[in-house]
């Protein structure tokens, strides 16, 4: 995979250690177009399984958006700081982040039962149905969906999209998956699950050992032994 970007990401290193990535599978990471951030799905297109959560939040000025990266959804936090009046970065809902501040920021507690355990995987790599659609639209296997509105009138759901493309360094995204990792899925992704037609997508008979190779990894080797 070929990646146009004016920035650097914590995974680009990987297509310059295999000979810059296959020239077939072009990710062009720069900012979405204005026109695509509001996408608009009716009933009939947004499922049950939009894999977008957020807890109730009892602090004010606790804001909520997801993050999506190849059809998977991370919650991203924002909080408010009533004395500085500044607002935190969004970071990833995860027990490192927020862990110390969880009855501060959340509601826990649950009216069935009051030893109700907070589910912190609820919030992290939830497949996102909705995600992928959103991808095939912007054609971009990673975004941020800042809010969602739905209209009562003809039933339908508005995604609102953030036009610039997160740095998933800022994130701390390698916790989660490496950088050899994230290269790979997301040239799989780009070339396999963000295209439309069955003509366009990328060899989709092959085996996941074929799909390797093919953007330019050594089976034999994996990258974890590489010297």
């Amino acid at each position: 995979m070929k990646i146009k970007s004016r920035f650097k990401d914590y995974y680009d290193y990987v297509a310059h250690a295999y000979g810059g990535g296959d020239p077939r599978v072009l990710y062009l990471r720069d900012r979405i177009d204005e026109k695509l951030c509001h996408q608009t799905f009716d009933k009939y297109e947004v499922d049950n399984q939009l894999g977008l959560a957020a807890p109730k939040s009892r602090a004010m000025g606790t804001t909520f958006s997801w993050l999506i990266v190849n059809g998977l959804s991370y919650t991203l936090v924002s909080t408010y700081d009533s004395e500085s009046h500044l607002r935190s970065a969004p970071q990833i809902l995860t027990e490192e982040n927020f862990g110390d501040r969880l009855e501060e920021l959340f509601s826990t507690r649950s009216w069935r039962d009051d030893t109700y355990t907070f589910r912190w995987d609820k919030y992290v790599g939830q497949e996102s149905s909705i995600g992928v659609k959103i991808s095939q639209r912007i054609k971009q296997p990673v975004f941020v969906i800042e809010q969602i509105s739905r209209n009562w009138t003809n039933d339908s759901m508005t995604f609102v999209i953030n036009d610039a493309v997160p740095i998933l360094q800022n994130l701390h995204f390698a916790k989660f998956f490496s950088p050899e990792q994230m290269y790979q899925d997301i040239a799989y992704f780009v070339s396999n699950k963000m295209v439309t037609s069955p003509d366009l997508v990328v060899n989709n008979n092959m085996t996941d050992k074929e799909k390797i190779v093919q953007h330019g990894f050594d089976i034999r080797q994996s990258f974890r032994h590489r010297n």
